[in-house]
C-alpha cells in the first residue's frame, strides 16, 4: 500500500511538472536579459546578441560548446597561440 502511494504520488509530481511549463503568454521577448553572477552582481545586456568576444581562460572552449561561432568577433591572444 506504501509502494502504491509513493507511486502515485511520483506521478502526481510528474504531471505537474509537465504541465507548468505550458503557458498561454503570448511570445513577448524582453529587450534585455539580467545576468547574476555567483556574487550577486547584475549585468543587463541586450536580448539579441549580435557579437562575443571571449575572455578569460576557457571562455572560447565555454562558448564554442555553447554558442554560435559566427557571434565571435574577438578572443584573447592565448588563445589564437600554436599549441
Amino acid at each position: 500500500m506504501k509502494q502504491r502511494s509513493i507511486i502515485i504520488l511520483l506521478f502526481v509530481v510528474l504531471v505537474l511538472s509537465v504541465l507548468s511549463g505550458c503557458s498561454t503568454a503570448g511570445g513577448r521577448s524582453a529587450a534585455t536579459v539580467t545576468v547574476t553572477d555567483l556574487l550577486g552582481r547584475e549585468v543587463a545586456i541586450p536580448a539579441a546578441v549580435e557579437r562575443v568576444v571571449a575572455i578569460g581562460p576557457g571562455a572560447l572552449r565555454l562558448y564554442v560548446y555553447a554558442g554560435n561561432l559566427d557571434y565571435v568577433v574577438g578572443v584573447e591572444q592565448m588563445e589564437t597561440g600554436d599549441v
